[in-house]
Order: C-alpha cells, then structure tokens, then sequence
C-alpha cells in the first residue's frame, strides 16, 4: 500500500500529458511497449466504457483489457486471487516472461 502514492505520480508524470491545472485530458495514445490495462468493471473514477474507449484508441505493439467483473477502482483488494491469475496469465508473458514455478 505505501507504494501506491508513488505509484500514481509515476503514471500522472508519463502516462497523463504534461500541463498545468486543470488536469489535462489527454492521454498518451501511442507506446512503443506492451500495454495491459486491468480494470474494474464496476469503477466509478474511470467508467467502464470510458477505459474501453481509451484502450481501442491505444497504439501498442501488443495491448490487452482485462476486466474483473466484481471489482469497482481496487481490484488488487476485491479481487486478489483473479489479480494474480491476471498477472501470471495476461501480463508475464506480454513482458516476455514465462512462469518458474
């Protein structure tokens, strides 16, 4: 939890148009790495259908939208164990990397 803070800065400093208040609007759409966005079916800070139209505007060499179906804007706490299976499943190996268990 103590990283979430740094966290959100880090993706408002590369993610989110530098400029000053009020918040910029938009959003980088073109990335040279794969992009995964995990989102919460029922999260009010960023409607579902405002992520999906983010995400078809995404130019990426490999992209994918992973949807939890019972979580709202904190999937990591309403949806732990499906997290993980997304992390494992979706995003390992779009990072290039494979399980050792």
């Amino acid at each position: 939890m103590a990283n979430v803070q740094p966290a959100m800065a880090w993706a408002e400093r590369h993610l989110i148009d530098r400029a000053p208040e009020p918040r910029p609007t938009r959003l980088v759409e073109r990335f040279e790495v794969p992009v995964v966005i995990l989102h919460g079916r029922f999260d009010l800070h960023t409607p579902y259908q405002s992520a999906r139209d983010y995400f078809d505007r995404i130019e990426a060499p490999r992209k994918r939208l992973v949807t939890f179906e019972r979580s709202s804007h904190m999937i990591m706490f309403e949806e732990p164990g499906r997290l993980l299976l997304a992390l494992v499943e979706e995003v390992l190996p779009l990072a290039g990397g494979g399980a050792s268990f």
